[in-house]
């Protein structure tokens, strides 16, 4: 493992950057926001530089507008399956100006990595063993050819209008990696918060492939927490990428090709309903958005704002549905194990010219003041009893069989 701090901007001949450094807030020994596990195997500690930004001037940097730092991660060679596997005891981009460049270039490419000579990865599993959480409020890229990208942290990880570019293919977890005759297959998931803030820059968690290439979000955690915006440029507090792929809970979770189904087993038997508890929670300020959501539970499923698609919708979960806000796509489906409550809420199915289908199934839904329609579609509700008739009084389309 090799740490290198540099000075980008400028040098100084009277304050040696130690002071400096502690003059922004900073201290010497823990001014790097990447640090290998020196636990680790050796062929498991990437090299990591560190490159401080400093101000243009000599006022302390302790407010967001600041200081930053750029950290490149040299990763490992990968093994025969593709798969780098690095670990770390810490792996953060805390302030807002600060960027983690993850090198999958090869050696003999400008800005290459020395570690890949022969061949890049296709698979970087960043694993985060420590008691605290990986905290981004900046830039995560990826460099070099195309690789799924994982960031594991069983403690959990927090977004504050963080931003992910570059990376066709990301892992967000706070699973730990499951190995089967030395190949990754997925991830345990038992506990820890995935959690989306708005920040100082960016007013959410924005996910982006390379050019026009699809990019591919995974969130597995045992609750989310949406109060920025996981979505799309512009939105606030929002969840954002091409395809978006939820799964919240204690589950074992088998890898997959990206947006291609996943192999899921619950890790606890189903709860009884006064035992349910809110897996994913989409605040007031928060919302989800992209082409494509998946959202697998195993308690209650909560939106008080926007859950807003351009294509497809589904949501699936052991405990209630409760959704007082916007669920909008061309397509969707909601699944809950108990209640799906649509008071004040709307659940519609909007695709232009072309036909949409909303399809709700429950045993039992509460949609007092609520609206479940389809512009110019079918609302398929498959549920044993209806607390209110629909706002709109657009008639629901009832069946005895449901068809998944």
């Amino acid at each position: 493992m090799n740490l290198i701090h540099e000075n980008k901007n400028r040098k100084l001949s009277i304050l040696p950057l130690s002071i400096l450094l502690s003059l922004c807030g900073v201290s010497t020994s823990l001014s790097a926001n990447v640090i290998a596990d020196n636990e680790a195997p050796s062929h498991q500690q990437a090299d990591i530089k560190t490159e401080v930004h400093l101000p243009d001037n000599p006022t302390p940097c302790r407010n967001a507008w600041g200081c930053g730092k750029t950290t490149t991660v040299n990763i490992q060679s990968p093994d025969k399956n593709g798969l780098s596997h690095n670990k770390y005891t810490q792996f953060d981009a805390g302030h807002y100006n600060d960027v983690i460049i993850i090198n999958n270039a090869l050696s003999n490419e400008i800005d290459g990595n020395r570690n890949l000579e022969s061949m890049a990865a296709k698979i970087i599993l960043n694993e985060v063993r420590s008691p605290y959480s990986s905290t981004f409020a900046g830039e995560v890229k990826l460099a070099g050819q195309n690789a799924h990208v994982i960031i594991a942290n069983p403690s959990g990880i927090n977004c504050y209008g963080c931003s992910f570019t570059d990376i066709p293919h990301l892992t967000l977890t706070t699973g730990k990696a499951s190995f089967s005759e030395n190949k990754l297959s997925g991830f345990r998931v038992v506990e820890g918060e995935i959690n989306i803030h708005k920040g100082g820059k960016r007013k959410g968690l924005q996910h982006k492939g390379k050019g026009s290439d699809i990019a591919y979000l995974d969130l597995f955690s045992e609750k989310l927490n949406v109060t920025g915006h996981l979505g799309a440029v512009g939105k606030v507090g929002e969840v954002g990428a091409d395809d978006v792929m939820v799964v919240a809970g204690k589950y074992r979770i088998d890898l997959a090709a990206p947006g291609q189904k996943l192999n899921i087993k619950p890790l606890s038997s189903h709860l009884s309903r006064p035992d349910y508890f809110d897996s994913v929670d989409v605040g007031k300020m928060g919302g989800m958005y992209a082409n494509k959501i998946r959202i697998v539970a195993e308690g209650n499923i909560k939106n008080s704002n926007d859950i807003v698609v351009l294509d497809s919708l589904l949501a699936i979960t052991h405990g209630n549905i409760n959704n007082n806000g916007l669920v909008l796509g061309k397509d969707v489906y909601l699944h809950g194990g108990g209640v799906i409550d649509n008071s004040n809420g709307r659940v519609i199915g909007e695709d232009g010219d072309k036909e949409s289908i909303v399809t709700v199934s429950t045993g039992r839904l509460i949609n007092d003041g609520g609206d479940i329609s389809a512009d110019s579609g079918d609302v398929k509700v498959f549920v044993k009893k209806v607390e209110v008739a629909n706002q709109n009084n657009n008639p629901f389309k009832r069946a005895d069989k449901e068809e998944i």
